[in-house]
This record gives structure tokens, C-alpha cells and sequence, in this order.
């Protein structure tokens, strides 16, 4: 029985910049891990994304903010 699980993750103002890949492990009942993927290749040059972050608050982003959720 396959099922179709998501996972959403908030990426947090205080993350540092960096390039990441996304590792999962699945764990059987007894939570007892049974496999692992990943979303890059072996030696993690595919498949990548990068995170910008902010620090502080910034006047443009506040305004912009107001302005998108007002829609």
C-alpha cells in the first residue's frame, strides 16, 4: 500500500546561507531505520538548493509583506 506523505518544513529567518540537499530515513513500527534516500546524487553536486538568509528586519521586505497579504 503505497501512500503519498508529505513533509512542509519552515525554513527560519536564523538559518545561515549555505547549499543543502534533503536526506529522508524511514524508520519501520519498532522505529528501526530500513532505508534512507536523498535528493542529491553521491557526491552531492545534483540536485541542490540554496538558502539566502535575513538577518534582521528590513523596511522593504515589512512593506512588501503588507502589501502581498493584503491581496
Amino acid at each position: 500500500n503505497i501512500q503519498n506523505n508529505t513533509v512542509a518544513w519552515t525554513v527560519e529567518r536564523d538559518v545561515p546561507t549555505a547549499i543543502y540537499f534533503v536526506r529522508t530515513y524511514i524508520l519501520d513500527a519498532s522505529g528501526i531505520q530500513v532505508a534512507y534516500g536523498q535528493s542529491t546524487n553521491k557526491a552531492k553536486t545534483a540536485n541542490l538548493f540554496k538558502i539566502q538568509s535575513i538577518s534582521g528586519r528590513h523596511v522593504s521586505l515589512d512593506i512588501a509583506s503588507a502589501v502581498f497579504s493584503a491581496f
